[in-house]
């Protein structure tokens, strides 16, 4: 009789060591799993996210769109690297198109170069080819965009109308609009298609999460990507992705001028491309704003004016602005470059907005002017940069 307990307790025992191994066991893999889950680790850590999206065709790039995401305020932005920008290319020893160093296989290579242009550290990239682009588009059901005048587009044989307004792009309207070419159309028109493009893509994956979880659906999203992303990380970085209102995303472009080198025009950032690395700087620190800011504050206009001998600080500080979300009426030179502080003028109408605007640089001199009989004037806040402006803060 005692055996028979003894045998009965054993095997208890046995069943509930089992059962704690199983749990264990689970819980290990579960946290090794995570851990290795780089997007999830940055989210948990409250740092940025940032991803190189690279469309391409075969070898040529159509887009290089680096995406930043900060994961403590769901903010976001876009910066367009063109292929054209001009920088040194170590590894070939010349002045030469950024684009050059690209190849699909081996996407690294690139990656370090945009790094070394933006002066930021790029650990992940999405490459789509472009018939994955056009099933991609398809897989999601259509990607929205507005056009504010309709847009007629031949190419290859294919005629295009994009009407005016929102609308729905399938997977090939949606390729033909990232990649036409239009003689008169401006850099900024090119870039703002790309921007749209990547905004819609944000903006699907994002509200698409349930949809997008299903196994057989994830397994053909997962053929169309090139990435050094995990599976897991791609479903983390798309569900906050979600978080994102991709209207409200800041968008940038590399700004320089054109110079002809060796019989090719080539962009080269200002300043050697100190500005761009600011600007970097400064969009990562607005994302990194807590601070919630509401539409009522952003319609606030701002014209900046330089007070100071320092070429190019008020164009400086009006991207630190954009960044922010406000919009620019004017960016000029102040009367005086010889102002010794930043003062910022408003009407009492608008002061408790100014008061914000001046928190974002720090300056503690905000006056009020009568704008009472300026009705042009009552939506405006006028900063005049001084002396005490380093280029981000009033010290």
């Amino acid at each position: 009789m005692g055996k028979s307990k003894s045998k009965g307790f054993d095997k208890g025992i046995i069943l509930i060591v089992i059962i704690v191994i199983i749990i264990v066991a689970t819980g290990l893999f579960l946290f090794f799993q995570l851990r290795i889950d780089k997007i999830y680790e940055l989210i948990k850590e409250g740092e940025p996210v940032k991803v190189l999206f690279l469309l391409r065709d075969d070898n040529t790039l159509i887009a290089s769109e680096l995406v930043m995401y900060h994961p403590l305020t769901g903010k976001g932005a876009i910066f367009d690297i063109p292929g054209d920008t001009g920088v040194l290319l170590t590894n070939l020893n010349r002045i030469d198109r950024i684009d050059k160093v690209y190849n699909w296989e081996k996407p690294e290579v690139f990656l370090k170069s945009v790094e070394e242009l933006m002066d930021t550290g790029i650990p992940y990239y999405i490459q789509i080819e472009a018939d994955n682009i056009v099933k991609l588009v398809d897989l999601l059901e259509g990607f929205p965009v507005f056009n504010a005048n309709p847009v007629e587009i031949s190419k290859d044989q294919i005629h295009v109308l994009l009407p005016s307004g929102s609308f729905l792009l399938d997977g090939n309207k949606a390729l033909t609009f990232l990649t036409y070419t239009d003689e008169g159309e401006s850099d900024i028109e090119v870039t703002g298609r790309k921007h749209k493009f990547i905004q819609s893509f944000i903006r699907t994956v994002g509200e698409k999460q349930s949809y997008l979880q299903e196994e057989d659906i994830l397994q053909f999203l997962i053929k169309l990507l090139e990435t050094n992303l995990s599976k897991q990380s791609i479903l983390a970085l798309f569900s906050e992705y979600g978080k994102i209102d991709s209207d409200r995303m800041v968008t940038q472009r590399v700004l320089g001028v054109k110079r002809m080198v060796e019989n090719q025009e080539l962009l080269f950032p200002h300043r050697d491309g100190r500005w761009l690395k600011e600007t970097v700087r400064q969009t990562l620190d607005s994302l990194a704003n807590t601070e919630v800011v509401g539409d009522a504050d952003y319609s606030v206009a701002l014209r900046i004016l330089n007070g100071t001998a320092v070429s190019g600080l008020a164009s400086r500080t009006s991207q630190l602005f954009m960044n922010f979300g406000y919009d620019l009426i004017s960016v000029g030179n102040a009367p005086t470059n010889d102002e010794e502080f930043t003062i910022i003028y408003t009407d009492a109408r608008n002061i408790e907005r100014a008061q914000r605007v001046a928190g974002i640089i720090r300056c503690t001199r905000v006056e009020l002017l009568d704008f009472e009989e300026k009705e042009e004037l009552l939506n405006e806040v006028t900063i005049i940069l001084g002396k005490d402006f380093d280029g981000r803060y009033c010290k």
